[in-house]
């Protein structure tokens, strides 16, 4: 882990994902990737799409607007679910999506793509309420064939939750790796829950995360099970007041 480490801080250090100020008047170019860039992303398993998106397995990060972009298909069409987005080996049975991706390749772009995972909460769960560093916050869009992007809530019946709540808040947790350095996420098949149990890549930071009896499938609004779409992960920016 310490080179993954190391790669990330070069990446990051000349600048890879680092995009020109833009305008809805004018694009400008991005910069392209340099020989080391290209190398280290070739180590990393990933590959140059376009000058503006690059690739890791099926997951893609789009460099201008920083979203991460991968296949799923409809799992559940109603119904209560605990995991939002699994993978085939994953629990399917209670998801709404299933993505034939690896977690572990979702974890690589969104660190690739500037975010950082950290702890579910803004502190630790001990008695003491330590501070510490919370993961990344990102919303969650899907995408059809008729080229609507809603946010993936519109989908969901969710109870307990406050009036003027967003409940379409996730936290980059990130996986652990166990002592073969295999990540936890794609052996047990999450890539993000409703309710935190276990490995995933995004979790819920919401107090709905504390239960698996919130989240309902809205049946007259979601798509037909099998049905093709594309998730779109969006970070959420903080701003400082």
């Amino acid at each position: 882990m310490n080179y993954f480490c190391l790669l990330l801080t070069l990446f990051f250090s000349i600048g890879m994902l680092t995009s020109c100020s833009t305008t809805k008047v004018e694009q400008k170019p991005l910069p392209s990737l340099s020989e080391k860039e290209l190398s280290l992303l070739k180590l990393m398993g990933g590959k140059v799409i376009s000058n503006e998106k690059i690739s890791i397995g099926k997951v893609i990060v789009d460099r201008r607007s920083k979203e991460i972009l991968f296949p799923a298909t409809v799992s559940l069409t109603e119904g209560a679910i605990e995991v939002l987005i699994s993978t085939p080996r994953g629990r399917a049975y209670e998801s709404l999506l299933v993505a034939d991706i690896n977690p572990y390749n979702l974890q690589l772009a969104m660190h690739l793509s500037g975010a950082d995972n950290g702890g579910r909460f803004n502190w630790d769960s001990s008695k003491d309420k330590k501070a510490i560093a919370q993961g990344d916050l990102f919303k969650i869009f899907v995408n059809t064939k008729d080229g609507k992007k809603l946010p993936v809530t519109d989908w969901l019946k969710i109870s307990g939750v406050p009036k003027n709540f967003d409940s379409n808040v996730w936290v980059f947790v990130g996986s652990s790796f166990n002592s073969r350095k295999e990540c936890m996420a794609a052996k047990d098949g999450n890539i993000v829950t409703t309710w935190s149990f276990g490995n995933t890549i995004l979790d819920n930071p919401n107090p709905t995360g504390n239960t698996d009896d919130c989240f309902n499938v809205i049946k007259d609004n979601v798509p037909k099970s099998k049905t093709p779409v594309t998730v779109i992960l969006k970070k959420v920016v903080k701003i400082n007041k």
